[in-house]
């Protein structure tokens, strides 16, 4: 039965294809409900460091959710240099997170001192 399943599979099947748009919608739902439940409670959410991590997770998975749906054709291969330019926002906003959370503990430090 396997033998036959593998002569009738698409040659240029991966396992990736199919999973990754499976995933990413739930991280992305998930995080984007995280996120407006953070901006209603708080009055200024850009000073906190989860934000921008989850706002990192969220762009990531709602933004290259219809590329990774394409792996494998030719419309992903012209479009791929989206995915790049979505990673590496994606890496700014990570970026802006961890030294959002390097300055707070650089203050807690400072605070136990004194």
């Amino acid at each position: 039965l396997t033998f036959v399943w593998l002569n009738f599979a698409p040659s240029n099947f991966t396992v990736s294809q199919y999973f990754v748009p499976i995933y990413e919608v739930p991280i992305s739902f998930i995080s984007g409900f995280i996120l407006l439940q953070m901006v209603e409670k708080e009055n200024s959410v850009s000073d906190k460091p989860l934000f921008w991590i989850i706002l990192g997770v969220f762009f990531y998975c709602f933004c290259t959710f219809f590329i990774t749906s394409l792996l494998n054709t030719q419309l992903s291969l012209n479009i791929w240099f989206l995915h790049n330019i979505f990673n590496i926002i994606t890496y700014g906003f990570y970026t802006v997170g961890l030294w959002k959370y390097y300055k707070i503990q650089k203050l807690n430090l400072i605070k136990k001192e004194t």
